[in-house]
């Protein structure tokens, strides 16, 4: 029943992208205009707010700057057309330096078979072509076909016009939209949330307006960068001698809206041109450095301190939107794509029903490092997981590290194990890509990476106790791994056991006097009574050790220390906070005169947690 409700419910999904999807292929005429208008409201709006700011009427300012806005298209559209003409007529000036080109590019001998091949090939189609097609005999009638004339009159004046007209008609639509958007602001705003509902005023109101200010912040940004990126290409083409260096300047500009592809499209025009000026290649490979070294610097440099993100869409995201809106709304669909498609994951942060949408077209990480590094272990790739913790300890010790990723995606183990979704060979497998990612890190960090540990003689003996089942025995192995390795500890783990019989075990191999520290870690949510239970057991089988409780699972036990004992059984929120503990009976090793034997309990020295 629930996988036919199930199954009901994806059709109906899928029915309704698909009737959205005609919509927006059959109502172009009208939705182009809107999605044009509200991209440009999204630019203007900060503006728009800046006079209404200065007490200017917002009537007033939305005309002020629609009034601006369209002077400034006009003349752009002016200066535009004029490079279009001009950059016409003088194309075939060109033509002997492109001949040039040709012969110095076909100079060599592996060239010139190509270029001969190619040739070759097109004649050989050619011919093909003509014998396919049947010769008339002399015999033959020879037909007259007299075709109607083209419709002239009143009728052929108004085809005319709707075709001259016709872009003018969207572009006048267009500004209409973006006037109401601007003007009536509030008043949309305030529909829209009505329209969510008068129960979640609160929630709408923020996402609305936080969702606005993010885009509009973002559109600005890019139309500033991107129009000095077009002014800077045209007056460095212009001192290199490119004609029509504000055609490509302009053209740049409008193109780089399309993530990564608007400036190839934009530089290839300006790098032909420079091979047909000139018969050498100087000019060219200046003009491709000036494209590549200006993008490099805009998008690394510029664009992540003006923007502090990109378009926030993943790559695939870029690919799949720019060939979506190309086919639904053809070349305008292509620079709206990438607006368009961030209008889309940021509604998807806000509208739990479009929470997929952020999720499949951001560029958000799909997993926390805990649960990435934990799905690599899953897959056995030890190699990965080295990637990702090194990934993760950039600007952290390799301890903290530890409680970010790794401690939390046992603990995901943990959790997976006791519901049976991981069964025991599993964990075995688990255990040996634990084991390989040990040895790897060791490997991998250099010694300026890792403390410089002390003596053997110096260095705090300690053992780590699971508590309870295989995931906390994986968990004890590595706490004793970092600690030996990473802190001033000479740390070891009781694998075989857990819980009780691994203390009864360490009762009969080591003396209790030889043990200075008991970390008794678990990474399962084990009960309070257990944990409870086995501090106080090992309180008592080992009375001259402190005890330090490591209860690293999703809902840790309170322990209270048993009475009489109140620094010898401490409570450790994290892996470094242990590490900081046991530094500490270091330093008191080392002190003279001695220092006192034991470390303030939690209460009186409390380390603050690591938080992921």
């Amino acid at each position: 029943m629930h996988a036919r409700a199930g199954i009901i419910h994806a059709a109906a999904h899928l029915f309704i992208g698909f009737v959205v999807i005609l919509a927006l292929i059959y109502g172009r005429a009208v939705l182009l205009p809107l999605a044009l208008a509200a991209f440009l409201a999204f630019i203007l709006t900060p503006i728009v707010s800046w006079l209404a700011q200065l007490r200017f009427p917002r009537p007033a300012a939305v005309a002020v700057v629609m009034a601006a806005f369209i002077a400034l298209t006009l003349l752009a559209s002016a200066v535009f057309s004029s490079q279009v003409l001009e950059l016409t007529g003088s194309l075939s000036t060109y033509r002997n330096n492109i001949s040039e080109k040709l012969r110095s590019f076909s100079g060599s001998s592996t060239h010139t078979i190509a270029l001969k091949r190619a040739a070759d090939a097109i004649d050989g189609l050619r011919h093909e072509f003509q014998a396919q097609i049947p010769k008339a005999s002399p015999d033959d009638p020879i037909r007259v076909v007299v075709e109607k004339e083209s419709a002239a009159g009143f009728s052929g004046i108004l085809s005319a016009l709707q075709s001259t007209l016709g872009p003018l008609e969207a572009m006048a639509l267009t500004l209409l939209y973006a006037s109401v958007l601007l003007t009536e602001h509030y008043d949309i705003v305030d529909r829209l949330v009505r329209l969510a509902g008068a129960n979640y005023i609160t929630e709408s109101t923020a996402a609305l307006y936080e969702a606005g200010s993010r885009i509009s912040r973002l559109f600005l940004s890019q139309a500033v960068i991107n129009s000095a990126f077009g002014l800077f290409i045209g007056i460095a083409l212009w001192l290199l001698g490119i004609p029509n260096g504000p055609l490509w300047g302009m053209s740049v500009a409008v193109l780089r809206f399309i993530p990564w592809f608007g400036v190839v499209l934009g530089a290839g025009p300006p790098i032909l041109l420079a091979a047909a000026i000139t018969p050498h290649w100087e000019l060219v490979y200046a003009v491709l450095g000036l494209f590549a070294g200006g993008e490099f610097v805009l998008s690394h440099v510029i664009e992540p301190r003006a923007l502090g993100r990109h378009t926030g869409l993943s790559p695939l995201a870029v690919i799949a939107a720019a060939s979506f809106w190309s086919v639904v709304w053809g070349p305008v669909g292509v620079v709206l794509s990438a607006p368009l498609t961030v209008a889309l994951v940021v509604l998807g942060d806000y509208v739990p029903a479009l929470k997929f949408l952020s999720l499949l077209l951001g560029d958000r990480a799909p997993l926390s490092p805990a649960q990435e590094y934990y799905r690599r272990l899953l897959s056995g790739d030890s190699a990965a997981a080295v990637e990702r913790f090194e990934h993760t300890i950039e600007g952290r010790s390799p301890v903290d590290a530890a409680d970010l990723m790794v401690l939390p995606a046992l603990r995901l183990a943990a959790n997976d194990y006791r519901d049976d979704r991981v069964s025991a060979a599993k964990a075995q497998e688990l255990a040996e890509t634990m084991e390989d990612f040990q040895d790897i890190i060791l490997n991998a960090f250099t010694d300026e990476r890792r403390e410089t540990p002390p003596s053997s003689a110096d260095r705090a003996p300690c053992v780590v106790l699971p508590a309870h089942g295989p995931v906390d025995r994986m968990a004890a192995f590595f706490t004793a791994f970092m600690l030996s390795h990473f802190s001033h500890a000479r740390a070891t783990a009781i694998r075989e056991n857990s819980g009780m019989m691994a203390l009864s075990s360490l009762k009969k191999e080591e003396p209790p006097e030889t043990i200075d520290t008991i970390l008794l870690v678990s990474v399962g949510g084990v009960a309070q009574t257990h944990m409870r239970l086995l501090a106080r057991r090992a309180a008592a089988d080992f009375p001259q050790s402190r005890i330090l409780v490591c209860d690293w699972g999703d809902a840790p036990a309170e322990i209270e220390a048993e009475r009489g004992l109140p620094e010898r059984i401490v409570r450790c929120e994290s892996l470094s906070q242990a590490s900081r503990l046991l530094a500490y009976a270091y330093s008191a090793r080392k002190s003279e005169p001695p220092a006192p034997a034991t470390p303030p309990n939690a209460a009186s020295a409390p380390v603050k947690r690591s938080v992921a």
